[in-house]
């Protein structure tokens, strides 16, 4: 008798449940609107700490450029890496946010598009530089002697034009692939 209790329940569930009632329905619009309400706020807090961020990275590399650019430490070739790594992190910064303001503001795919393919470029000439003053530091530890004649600012300043060229052809080649 007790099996016949609990299949009856099993099936008044059921057609309860299959019938879609208002107070489901409601339910399901409610947590919809908290969920979205949740994701606005999150939303909020995200565009806070990037511009936070972005305000900390552009004073911190602009103390950066003034320290370095003083007269005794110019004449390094660390300091030629140093200087254009904080003129393209505060480049990556500036365009990321452009980008960004432009998404919710401008509607312009063509403006989007180019934005995203800078933001990439500047990104992936700030990293190679990175890469390139780490190798540079490797051959003055390694071979002092090699350093003084291939570790100039000459040579370091070549590095990164070269490096700028290189990567606006790659992402110029690459560009109708990508974002077509």
């Amino acid at each position: 008798m007790s099996q016949n209790n609990i299949s009856s329940t099993v099936q008044f569930v059921d057609k309860f449940n299959q019938n879609n009632s208002v107070v489901s329905m409601l339910n399901d619009s409610f947590i919809r609107i908290e969920i979205t309400q949740f994701i606005q706020k999150v939303n909020f807090w995200i565009a806070i700490m990037e511009i936070l961020m972005v305000i900390c990275g552009i004073l911190g590399n602009g103390l950066a450029l003034i320290v370095i650019n003083r007269r005794s430490l110019r004449d390094t070739s660390s300091s030629v890496f140093i200087t254009y790594l904080a003129i393209f992190d505060i480049l990556v910064l500036v365009v990321h946010v452009t980008n960004i303001a432009t998404l919710h503001w401008i509607q312009s795919y063509i403006l989007h598009c180019f934005l995203a393919y800078l933001t990439d470029l500047v990104t992936f000439c700030s990293v190679w530089i990175m890469v390139i003053m780490t190798l540079e530091r490797c051959v003055a530890v390694h071979s002092p002697f090699l350093a003084k004649r291939f570790c100039t600012t000459e040579r370091a300043r070549y590095s990164i034009y070269i490096l700028m060229v290189f990567s606006f052809i790659l992402f110029s080649s690459t560009f109708p692939n990508i974002y077509a």
